[in-house]
């Protein structure tokens, strides 16, 4: 299910917005505990690798920064070194008010099957 791999941010915190809560399919899709997702980065630097575009990373880096969707296919490193192909279909904020973003949500972060 699509809507079950995603990760909420901290909005509040520029430095890169850190993660407060990651879905069991965002685990079970990374490789990665819980704990070991907690605080990273919502831009998921750490599923960056050798075969991850640059120009998207800054893509997907200045949409947080400036609160805007991204989407765009992507390749990412699971814990274990495998190489996927993921759809990350966009990012939104939750919004209390017309002013103040609190989370980021990643709505879809989904494996491309060949």
């Amino acid at each position: 299910m699509v809507d079950s791999n995603f990760i909420l941010a901290n909005a509040q915190v520029a430095k890169g917005f850190p993660i407060v809560y990651c879905s069991d399919g965002f685990c079970e899709l990374a490789g990665f505990a819980r704990t070991e997702v907690m605080q990273k980065s919502c831009s998921c630097k750490f599923l960056f690798g050798v075969e991850t575009n640059e120009q998207l990373m800054l893509q997907i880096e200045k949409s947080l920064e400036e609160k805007t969707e991204f989407k765009g296919e992507i390749m990412f490193y699971k814990k274990n070194g495998e190489l996927v192909l993921f759809d990350w279909c966009s990012l939104d904020s939750c919004e209390r008010s017309a002013s103040f973003n609190s989370h980021w949500r990643n709505c879809s972060i989904t494996p491309i099957k060949a």
